[in-house]
């Protein structure tokens, strides 16, 4: 069924405008007919022991895995190469651009039609961590506490709305999930000033009742995908109607020796465009480039004082960020864009805020 759209006609005569019908084959999508209940398996080993000075150790393996996940895959999509071997464009003609992607559809396994996206619960995933704790309890209310972990999660399909490039090779799509962080370290503390707790007399009052706490986070990036808009293998690939994009060859290691700039993050030359006319998609595989890190200091300093038996006043100064040190963001991965390679954003710059609380 179409909805028939006629423009610049009248009410009394909308005939007199010829409507503009669609007559390329529709696309279609919704849930496969094979659907299974996606389902993840966690397991865990934690060992905890308290070390000489009271201080709290914690070491920790843990992992999972996801079976039947969610993801899109177009069951139209043309074989690789099937376009030149029908003689629809000729070799070292590009594919996908164009006339040519609607002559892709004389191809297709279900002809008259167009892309048929499906949701299939055939994708997995896994995650496998080391996790490390260590806490300290000091006088009073202060501690402090560090926490790390090394981790790697893997999977075939990174969200729920991700397509393979090749639905005949849903195996090439295998790589780090989109939240797989290598490496994460964090350090929280909180510390009292020992001096004129009591806080009597104006003395005490001045110099009493300080405190400092702070967080500390130190991050690796997140992996990058990088993309081509180019369908070499007649993958429909350029269809606006298809979940699925294309991705260039990979050639070298893109983080070995990597700028890290903001005009050049990873090494570029790593990756390069499928030559047309080899009818192959791109062999590059998902998350190949580790993303910026983020490494930030976040800092506040306390001021209590007693007011009454019941009633104290907090005076706050915070700092976000308190070495304004710059944390790269989004950086373009699109192998056929101007900006390739570049950092196109950072994160925020350093916030500081004074702040009064009344406590009754």
């Amino acid at each position: 069924m179409q909805n028939i759209n006629i423009s610049s006609t009248t009410l009394n005569n909308p005939g007199a405008v010829a409507p503009k019908l669609n007559l390329l084959p529709q696309f279609l999508g919704g849930p496969a007919t094979d659907w299974r209940q996606p389902y993840t398996q966690q397991w865990s080993l934690d060992i905890q022991r308290e070390l000489p000075d009271g201080i709290l150790f914690d070491v920790g393996y843990y992992g999972n895995i996801g079976t039947h996940l969610i993801g899109v895959v177009d069951i139209n999509e043309p074989q690789p190469g099937a376009a030149v071997a029908a003689g629809i464009v000729t070799p070292g003609q590009a594919v996908g651009s164009g006339s040519a992607t609607q002559q892709l559809n004389f191809v297709r396994p279900f002809q008259g039609y167009d892309a048929i996206n499906l949701f299939k619960t055939i994708f997995t995933s896994n995650y496998n961590s080391l996790q490390l704790t260590a806490q300290k309890r000091l006088r009073g209310n202060s501690e402090i506490s560090a926490n790390y972990t090394y981790s790697h999660g893997l999977t075939t399909s990174q969200t729920d709305f991700t397509a393979p490039q090749n639905t005949y090779n849903i195996a090439a799509e295998y790589g780090p999930d989109r939240f797989d962080r290598r490496n994460v370290f964090n350090v929280n503390f909180i510390y009292e000033l020992p001096w004129l707790q009591a806080q009597q007399g104006v003395e005490g009052h001045l110099l009493g009742g300080w405190e400092v706490s702070g967080i500390v986070y130190a991050f690796s990036g997140l992996p990058l995908t990088v993309t081509a808009s180019r369908d070499p293998a007649g993958l429909g690939l350029r269809d606006p109607n298809s979940f699925a994009g294309g991705r260039p060859n990979l050639v070298g290691d893109p983080n070995a020796n990597a700028p890290h700039t903001v005009s050049q993050w990873f090494n570029t030359s790593a990756f390069a465009l499928v030559p047309t006319g080899s009818n192959l998609p791109g062999n590059a595989p998902r998350g190949a480039v580790i993303g910026p890190g983020n490494q930030r200091w976040d800092l506040s300093l306390f001021k209590n004082i007693r007011m009454t038996e019941s009633t104290k006043l907090q005076f706050r100064a915070e700092a976000i960020n308190v070495f304004n040190h710059t944390n790269f963001n989004t950086v373009s991965t699109s192998r056929t864009s101007s900006l390739y390679g570049q950092v196109l954003s950072a994160r925020d710059a350093r916030i500081m805020q004074l702040a009064l609380k009344l406590n009754f």
